[in-house]
């Protein structure tokens, strides 16, 4: 302890520092000076002290209380498998009460939802939260290498689970506040489109960005998977948001309970990925690509209309 000596040149200050910290400590080891070790403990003594004083005036017996049952919730939530519910709460308790309301910009219309995703997302954001792109970037990544059509098949699929779940965060999250969603003054089929968009234009850059990357790294040629992708993308959101929105009530919603995407929604997603990629398997040539893109995108347009037939007709259901 007593020969704590750092020369590199930028580390000097904080040498310094240490050496004040440590006069305590080698005081008690039979080093250094003990009057100028009683001197520094009192002084760090009463830093540590005016520290506590300032920060009494905004500490809260009842608020911290309160701070420890949400944090019990929370733990609750989490071992009893609901996440939703567990990561809505992490959210409230990180923006906390006293955090000022954001400025946002005064556009008019449906794009304000834009937004407001993008404040959500601000907010909300942990690391966390890109494991999930990360993933469907990685499994884009490994597609072109795979040699088999059972094996892209599977990986297929899976990318088609992530993209379903991803693709339903933002409207699950404001469905939940459903007593104010409902009164928004824009129409069903835009309220879908600017809640769905974002993610969908994200997931087609991320699993693009993956296939891309993946051929030059490798040399591996572009298929045409790689013209399907935008359209499977929209079938897949699609599917997921109309199997969420159908299985919505509003006594629920109201409630703020929001189903999550079924494997109905999911096998109905992988099935709309499974034509247009049939269709281009069976047919090679001009022919075939053209065939299963019109195919990929006519099943996206489809499965966005049934997500607004369904949300138009809730109340009824």
């Amino acid at each position: 302890v007593s020969t704590l000596d750092l020369n590199i040149p930028f580390l000097v200050p904080w040498n310094a520092i240490a050496k004040v910290f440590l006069i305590p400590l080698q005081a008690g080891f039979g080093y250094g000076n003990l009057s100028l070790s009683m001197l520094s403990s009192g002084f760090f003594a009463a830093a540590m002290l005016g520290m506590m004083v300032w920060v009494s005036g905004t500490f809260s017996l009842s608020r911290a209380a309160q701070e420890t049952g949400e944090i019990e919730v929370i733990h609750s939530a989490q071992r009893y498998g609901l996440t939703s519910y567990a990561e809505q709460l992490q959210t409230q308790q990180r923006l906390g009460v006293i955090r000022a309301p954001s400025r946002l910009p005064a556009f008019a219309g449906p794009e304000i939802l834009i937004w407001k995703d993008l404040l959500q997302s601000q907010r909300s954001f942990r690391l966390s939260s890109l494991f999930v792109w990360f993933r469907i970037f990685l499994l884009m990544l490994s597609l072109p290498l795979l040699p088999d059509l059972g094996s892209r098949a599977l990986v297929i699929a899976v990318w088609v689970i992530q993209i379903g779940q991803v693709s339903v965060i933002r409207i699950r999250s404001d469905l939940s506040r459903w007593s104010l969603v409902r009164q928004l003054p824009i129409s069903h089929k835009k309220f879908l489109l600017f809640e769905l968009g974002p993610a969908c234009l994200l997931s087609v850059m991320v699993s693009l960005a993956g296939i891309a990357i993946s051929s030059l790294i490798f040399k591996t040629p572009l298929d045409g998977f790689t013209t399907l992708v935008p359209g499977i993308v929209a079938g897949v959101a699609g599917m997921a948001a109309f199997d969420v929105i159908r299985r919505s009530r509003s006594n629920l919603l109201l409630a703020g309970s929001v189903p999550e995407v079924s494997a109905g929604g999911i096998l109905f997603g992988v099935i709309l990925a499974a034509v247009p990629l049939l269709i281009n398997t069976l047919l090679s040539g001009m022919i075939g690509l053209t065939l299963s893109i019109l195919l990929s995108l006519g099943l996206g347009v489809l499965a966005f209309n049934l997500a607004v037939r369904s949300y138009r007709t809730m109340d009824a259901s």
